[in-house]
């Protein structure tokens, strides 16, 4: 799987199941991603756990056929059927069914519905009899009225001890280890950590898309973010302008509290104090930032960062004082120049660069809220950077949108 290109992931905040694997690739013609939730062992349960194991693998696995042209065989209905029963009665909580996941739905609503008008009943009883003697009928019709529309949470809840004690020899864990992994299922949920997230078990990835302004950057990240997001814990962040921080921003308010007052000298031009200390507060900001960003990819996401710092440049994401004049000698800017200089040291390149290059006159006309000279000057600017030439990939951003995309998701694909 891994020499074809699938990417092996699990779903964050959850426990790593023994006989249950996830896998993703791509497929280069379409550009579109497909899953492949690969089962060892048939183990089913509620979500946060799957806590049983059915021992009927082999016999799934020798009843399946080809049917109706379908491309991979399939288990004979009756047991489908059978195991279908049993995963959904296992999905039951009070919990689930006070606040609304009362019935099937969607998905598993059809599935239900397809399933019980293909079975034949004669062929369950036996396949119940033969292939899963461990269950009592009685109980599994409970289970199987259980699933109907508008049923009592009694009725449900019976359901569930009941399949629950003819499988009680099967269970990987404790009834209280359950329960509290369930619990611990809720808590991520309610903290935002999703547990249908999934991250890269390899690691994730730092991923860095620069270019000069109408380059297509912004574009390129919202496309590639809507693309891998829905797979893939994923995660966009703006180097070039990074949230600021309370010092930061008590700062900036302070700044503007004297502007008001009239106290506009306190800038002095590009080499004032307070300007030289608000761009040492940016770089530091950015390096929070990075920080974030390394956190995020070490821990399995994938990273999308508009922006990056580029050493060398003077008008975009630079030292700030690389460009400063007739002050080299001060030392209250030796003073700012050296912590800044501390800050950018920190910050390593990414896992993968793409540079967006396009023609300076193209990218003039696409940034139409700028001011052209200085669309030109940064362009020119990144487009002769040291560091671009050397760790970045170049993508000719003159193309379409559909096109760069493509070479993007490519890229962005072999890099995870």
């Amino acid at each position: 799987m891994f020499n074809r290109g699938y990417k092996f992931l699990r779903g964050k905040g959850r426990l790593d199941i023994p006989g249950i694997e996830d896998f993703f690739g791509l497929d280069l013609e379409t550009g579109k991603i497909f899953h492949i939730h690969a089962h060892y062992q048939l183990v089913v349960g509620h979500d946060s756990v799957k806590n049983i194991r059915l021992p009927v693998e082999d016999c799934y696995i020798q009843s399946s056929t080809f049917k109706n042209g379908s491309v991979l065989p399939t288990p004979a209905i009756e047991m489908e059927f059978i195991v279908f029963v049993i995963r959904m009665c296992l999905k039951f909580t009070i919990l689930g069914y006070i606040i609304g996941n009362r019935e099937l739905k969607g998905s598993a609503l059809n599935e239900f519905k397809d399933l019980k008008g293909a079975v034949n009943n004669e062929h369950l009883d036996i396949t119940l009899k033969e292939k899963f003697p461990f269950i009592d009928k009685r109980r599994f019709n409970i289970c199987l009225d259980s699933l109907k529309e508008k049923k009592s949470i009694l009725l449900k809840y019976q359901a569930y001890t009941k399949i629950k004690k003819d499988l009680y020899c099967m269970n990987r864990y404790s009834r209280l280890y359950e329960i509290l992994m369930r619990l611990r299922l809720r808590l991520t949920m309610f903290s935002h950590r999703m547990s249908t997230e999934r991250v890269v078990l390899s690691g994730g990835s730092l991923v860095a898309i620069i270019g000069g302004d109408g380059s297509g950057k912004s574009t390129l990240i919202r496309s590639l973010s809507e693309w891998i997001d829905p797979y893939f814990f994923t995660k966009k962040m703006h180097f070039g302008k990074p949230k600021r921080r309370i010092s930061s921003r008590t700062f900036n308010l302070f700044l503007k509290f004297f502007y008001i007052l009239g106290m506009e000298k306190l800038k002095e031009g590009d080499n004032g104090c307070f300007t030289m200390l608000n761009n040492v507060l940016y770089t530091r900001d950015r390096f929070y930032a990075y920080k974030k960003m390394i956190n995020l990819s070490t821990n399995g996401a994938i990273v999308l960062s508009d922006r990056y710092n580029l050493s060398g440049l003077k008008t975009m994401d630079g030292s700030s004082f690389d460009v400063k004049g007739g002050h080299e000698n001060s030392l209250l800017t030796s003073f700012f120049s050296n912590i800044e200089k501390y800050y950018l040291s920190k910050i390593v390149g990414p896992e993968l660069a793409i540079y967006l290059e396009v023609d300076v006159e193209e990218a003039v006309k696409r940034k139409t809220d700028e001011e052209s000279h200085y669309v030109r000057i940064r362009n020119t600017e990144i487009k002769g950077s040291k560091w671009v030439k050397s760790f970045a990939v170049t993508i000719d951003a003159n193309q379409s949108a559909e096109c760069v995309l493509k070479e993007s998701k490519l890229l962005l694909w072999n890099q995870i």
